[in-house]
């Protein structure tokens, strides 16, 4: 069976510009909250960051990752590794989601997805640019780092659904009222990833590879087939597995949908 990878290409150093990136959320996340007088975007930013970091340090833990990570130059423990990367890459994607879903379930359609377009396109750009002076920096006996995961490993596939089956039913069985800001939030979640994966395949960062068990080759894949790979990453496990961290603050009361509170 070929083996499907998400592949990044990236350098000792990038934990420096995912710590950039840590600030910059946290900076989002406080203007969203002050301009639009709602605690919706902190919660999403602590569930999302938090469980994401401790979704990454329990994966190092386990030998599913490496940890590896530089910023400024410093190693970092792998403690310190996880909490950035979950900081960075969690509220980056949920909290211009769930700005989205608030303005969508208002009628607000233009703003509701162009803004939140417009976010993760200059987040990803910074991301790329960044990367690629990264690579640029690298010394003649220097090669930049491919990181691969495994797309359709059949153990986490069948994890993977039955996470989003419990998604499906508990999205489901929410108030009727409030259950399209929820679809909203998991569709723009899906629309923004695409703008995040198109930016950084741009730039040659991040690429669908494909693996032949026969020649033991990894070779990018065709870009028909990028295409498929990333559609099927960002339903499957991405949108859908991410929405966890929409559901629990909303199941708590944190998270309240503008069209039932006025």
């Amino acid at each position: 069976m070929y083996g499907m990878y998400m592949t990044r290409v990236t350098s000792a150093n990038y934990g420096t510009w995912l710590f950039h990136l840590c600030v910059v959320n946290i900076a989002m996340t406080a203007a969203l909250t002050l301009i639009y007088h709602t605690y919706n975007y902190l919660w999403i930013f602590l569930f999302s960051g938090v469980m994401l970091s401790l979704l990454e340090y329990v994966m190092v833990k386990k030998g599913a990752r490496t940890s590896r990570m530089f910023v400024y130059g410093k190693l970092v423990s792998p403690l310190t590794d996880s909490f950035v990367k979950g900081v960075a890459e969690g509220p980056s994607l949920c909290v211009p989601a769930l700005y989205a879903a608030d303005q969508l379930v208002q009628g607000h359609y233009l703003i509701g997805i162009l803004v939140p377009c417009a976010i993760l396109l200059l987040w990803s750009l910074y991301w790329a640019l960044a990367e690629v002076r990264g690579f640029k920096q690298l010394k003649s006996d220097e090669k930049p780092i491919i990181n691969r995961r495994w797309i359709n490993k059949p153990e986490p596939l069948f994890v993977i659904g039955i996470v989003n089956l419990i998604v499906a039913v508990s999205v489901a069985s929410m108030n009727e009222a409030a259950r399209p800001h929820a679809i909203y939030f998991m569709i723009m979640f899906f629309v923004i990833l695409q703008v995040f994966f198109i930016v950084h395949a741009y730039f040659g960062v991040r690429r669908i590879d494909r693996y032949d068990p026969e020649t033991k080759v990894f070779a990018p894949s065709t870009r028909r087939f990028t295409v498929i790979g990333y559609t099927f990453d960002s339903i499957f496990e991405m949108s859908v597995l991410n929405t966890p961290y929409y559901l629990i603050p909303y199941a708590l009361g944190l998270i309240t949908v503008p069209a039932l509170t006025g």
